[in-house]
């Protein structure tokens, strides 16, 4: 199993709908290429309205192929690209961590 974890930093006030555009957009045309949403947190635990908010979205995939195959579908998906021209304004910073249990078989080198 990958972990892939999405960091997106929400300017003040856009939490909402920065949460609807996943939902609605993102979300769909992922899970269609074989991540699932497995959490989403905020950070810090109460959305401030004078700074950021962290958006933490944690995806799996089954292996690595799966992921390339998942990271190659989204790279042409229209639905992906609207998502992130979309989001990008809502945002000070985005980051990505692919991430894998070390003791299983996908971490091994």
């Amino acid at each position: 199993m990958i972990h892939v974890l999405d960091e997106l930093r929400v300017r003040p006030g856009h939490l909402a709908e920065v949460r609807g555009l996943v939902r609605e957009t993102y979300e769909a045309a992922v899970t269609a290429l074989g991540m699932t949403l497995e959490r989403t947190w905020i950070a810090p635990a109460v959305e401030l309205l004078d700074q950021p908010t962290d958006l933490l979205l944690l995806w799996a995939v089954d292996d690595t192929p799966a992921y390339w195959g998942a990271r190659r579908g989204a790279l042409a998906d229209p639905r992906v690209a609207a998502f992130w021209q979309a989001v990008t304004p809502l945002l000070t910073h985005r980051g990505r961590r692919i991430m894998v249990d070390p003791d299983e078989r996908g971490g091994r080198r």
